[in-house]
């Protein structure tokens, strides 16, 4: 099978690296074809040869695979993704639901030629840029987020956060059955959660979307939801009108 594309194997083990390699060479005949054993050589190569399709292991020492996707995406670089693992549910789940290859560990020849197809016929269609741009974003959504407080620092997973609520230079932050005080303000908050769902109403008030059960415009009141909970939030009316725009 000839192809006219080059392609990058990233993996710290030498020796599946290896295997894939000849694999590859078995399979397939590549332009070019490079190899990298960390996230940072794999970016320098990319930012010099940009080869077409990353083979992209995604337990690897310092920097590991999902960093390195930021990192790609960070410097501009859009490459098309395929995960070679034999780890991480949730990064098997990401795949599935936005249309990036992967390849278990040990690979098969059979799933190879698959996906050396299944890219050949995705070049007529350019949209690596948005399922890189959506991969990144569940990513962000399924680590947690560090907030100092005066005393230390708390963690939470940015999806079961329901609002966060300035308080001066401090932020509220609220999950439904607990609330805490972070000593960030509202605008450092905002660039720590993910951009998906998360909406900013003014300069006092971010409002994760997904929670919001009903909006009463005339008790000027928000109604959430999180499992068998309900509790309401009070705002002014210009608030309310925000959110409503917002969520046309």
């Amino acid at each position: 099978m000839q192809n006219h594309f080059s392609a990058l194997i990233v993996d710290d083990e030498r020796r599946a690296s290896s295997l894939l390699k000849k694999l590859l060479d078995d399979t397939c005949e590549f332009a070019a074809l490079y190899c990298a054993d960390s996230g940072s050589s794999a970016l320098d190569l990319v930012r010099r040869h940009h080869p077409d399709l990353i083979f992209l292991d995604i337990k690897m020492p310092r920097h590991d695979g999902f960093e390195f996707l930021s990192h790609l995406h960070d410097a501009g670089l859009q490459c098309e993704i395929v995960f070679v693992t034999a780890h991480s549910e949730f990064a098997m789940q990401a795949l599935k639901s936005h249309a990036f290859d992967y390849l278990m560990k040990p690979v098969e020849r059979a799933d190879l030629v698959k996906c050396i197809e299944s890219f050949r016929q995705r070049r007529e269609y350019p949209e690596v840029s948005g399922r890189l741009q959506r991969f990144l974003e569940d990513y962000e959504a399924n680590r947690k987020v560090r907030f100092n407080t005066r005393t230390g620092f708390f963690q939470v997973d940015p999806l079961s956060i329901v609002y966060c609520r300035a308080d001066g230079n401090y932020t509220h932050i609220h999950t439904g059955d607990r609330e805490q005080l972070c000593t960030l303000n509202l605008g450092t908050v905002q660039e720590l959660l993910p951009r998906q769902g998360f909406l900013r109403i003014g300069r006092s008030l971010i409002i994760n979307s997904h929670y919001i059960y009903k909006v009463d415009r005339k008790l000027q009141e928000i109604t959430f939801e999180k499992g068998s909970h309900h509790f309401s939030l009070n705002l002014p009316v210009r608030q309310i009108r925000e959110l409503d725009r917002l969520m046309e």
